[in-house]
């Protein structure tokens, strides 16, 4: 039993060593529908009230694949006037990975945002998010044709041997600020945020007791672009980077929307179908259907040529969210107002009445 509990911890910690860059805490590709995931600020501009659920399925080389679940909803926060002033977010988050899933990394975020308006349009935001990870090896998926408990032969048990768990875990504080512009309906024309991720050095002590493993420190960067507007569609680019243990990757790309009702907001009613690039030699087709009650969202990442940061294989995403957006009922602040009546006329009477 010793010698194949050491072995398949041997394994265990090669695989983490193995995928060190960019490996260290659940993440997905399609980062423009999990704004929780990308940075504290990245859900600033949209003021919905959204669930969502996202699973990802990839798999490596090494035939030890990635299973992600992730939960998350957001909640946007308005003052008396009705202006949106900040927003709170929570996801849960679950990855399998390893030879059998055994694998496995559970977690909670918060995240917290807020929107300190220059102007109407002009928009500077901070965020913080706090998240709590728990790490440990499914042993339960690991079989063998001993009857040994913890070192001891009961032949009143089935084949397979009892290890013990050994988890860990770790606490992540991250902190953003951002940047955006949006257009007279409140959209982003422009929205450009960095963060410093896991600022407390948290790290994570499993496997074995004596074993320790820091979670590492990352800087990363995001915009948004709204290059073409009309009522009828929108052409948009989305840029994300991310540098990690001296190791770089930057992902970015572009997504036609297709309004679908006639006189309503693209943001808010549109197809759309976007072309992604990331330095990892990957390529992403995305396909989403946003409208104000819910949101599909499908992406398949595509892997070729050489790939010097990971030996990922090819992978598909799947959202599917509820949103619903709250009714505007403040004053319309770009009513042309500048021409100023006389007294008189405010009061609907002569001047010698």
């Amino acid at each position: 039993m010793q010698f194949f509990r050491l072995t398949a911890n041997i394994s265990v910690i090669l695989f983490l060593a193995g995928t060190a860059a960019f490996a260290q805490l659940p993440s997905f590709s399609g980062f423009w529908l999990t704004p929780q995931l990308t940075a504290p600020t990245a859900m600033a501009g949209d003021d919905a009230y959204q669930v969502s659920a996202h699973y990802r399925m990839q798999g490596s080389e090494e035939n030890n694949g990635y299973k992600t679940y992730l939960l998350s909803g957001q909640i946007p926060l308005y003052d008396r006037a009705n202006t949106h002033f900040g927003t709170v977010g929570i996801s849960l988050i679950r990855e399998e990975s390893g030879a059998s899933y055994l694998f496995t990394t559970s977690g909670a975020m918060l995240t917290y945002l807020y929107d300190a308006a220059i102007s109407y349009r002009h928009h500077l935001v901070g965020g913080v998010q706090g998240a709590y990870y728990g790490r440990k090896l499914n042993w339960s998926k690991v079989t063998t044709s001993n009857q040994f408990i913890n070192g001891g032969f009961d032949p009143a048990r089935s084949s397979g041997e009892y290890f013990p768990d050994n988890p860990g875990q770790a606490f992540v504080a991250n902190a953003g600020l951002a940047y955006y512009f949006t257009d007279f309906d409140g959209e982003p024309v422009i929205h450009i945020g960095t963060a410093l991720t896991n600022v407390n050095r948290g790290s994570f002590t499993y496997l074995m007791e004596s074993e320790s493993q820091a979670v590492p420190v990352a800087l990363l960067s995001y915009a948004h672009f709204r290059l073409i507007s009309n009522p009828y569609f929108e052409f948009v680019s989305d840029l994300y980077w991310r540098s990690e243990n001296k190791v770089s990757d930057l992902m970015g790309g572009f997504r036609f929307r297709k309004g679908t009702k006639p006189r309503a907001n693209v943001a808010d009613n549109h197809l759309g179908a976007g072309l992604y690039y990331s330095q990892d030699h990957t390529g992403i087709l995305a396909l989403q259907l946003v409208q104000p009650n819910w949101i599909i969202g499908l992406s398949y990442d595509m892997v070729f040529g050489n790939r010097p940061l990971r030996s990922m294989q090819n992978a598909v995403e799947v959202s599917l969210g509820w949103r619903a957006l709250r009714e505007k009922k403040g004053r319309n602040p770009y009513r042309r107002n500048y021409r100023k009546r006389l007294p008189w006329k405010r009061k609907k009477r002569l001047p010698w009445q």
